[in-house]
């Protein structure tokens, strides 16, 4: 009985100590969480289940942008893209999210508050257009002389078409960010918010 005992208890310590030490993807995470992406705050409790495990977490931006209109950066676990966002102005009403549904891994529509025209949720990713008008110290018109009226946010987990193992697990992740991201996109991008 006792060597029973003893036996649960290092078997018991074991798996704690595994799942103590162990993210996403079930390797350690040796960084830190980042509480900004892309220069927009964000609770580290909505980035920390989209990012998996490694030793090192850095923030690149692989081509310049144009301030006000365009952003792209990624975070990178050591040398892999773990999350990109992407920050485009856009001179229409907005979009169906829906039609880019041949991007994202069994995309379906989101409901989220605030400026947003429509949005969808994938597996891998999500796509979100805002009524968005830009902040006056920004630039008001795009190349061809349109009026800049919405933004588009782009995110994609991971790499495109890498398998999922939990989808709705990861959907849910995805969701979560969005609607804890969305708010300091406005303050950040839009005029009034």
């Amino acid at each position: 009985m006792k060597g029973k005992l003893i036996g649960s208890v290092a078997v018991f310590s074991a798996l704690l100590l595994l799942g103590l030490g162990c993210s996403r993807g079930g390797q350690e995470r040796n960084y830190t969480i980042p509480a900004e992406v892309c220069d927009v705050p964000v609770a580290e409790s909505a980035v920390e289940p989209l990012l998996p495990g490694g030793d090192s977490l850095t923030e690149k931006r692989p081509y310049s942008q144009d301030e006000g209109v365009e952003d792209f950066c990624a975070l990178k676990v050591g040398k892999g893209y773990a999350l990109t966002v992407s920050l485009d102005r856009d001179t229409g009403d907005g979009v169906d999210a829906m039609l880019a549904s041949d991007d994202y891994s069994n995309l379906k529509r989101a409901s989220f508050s605030g400026s947003v025209l429509s949005a969808g949720v994938g597996e891998d990713g999500a796509i979100v257009w805002l009524d968005c008008r830009p902040k006056s110290t920004q630039p008001q018109t795009g190349p061809l002389g349109g009026a800049y009226e919405s933004l588009v946010m782009e995110l994609r987990v991971g790499k495109k078409g890498a398998e999922v193992k939990n989808p709705d697990e990861q959907r849910q992740h995805i969701e979560d960010f969005v609607r804890a991201y969305l708010p300091g996109v406005e303050k950040t991008w839009c005029a009034g918010a």
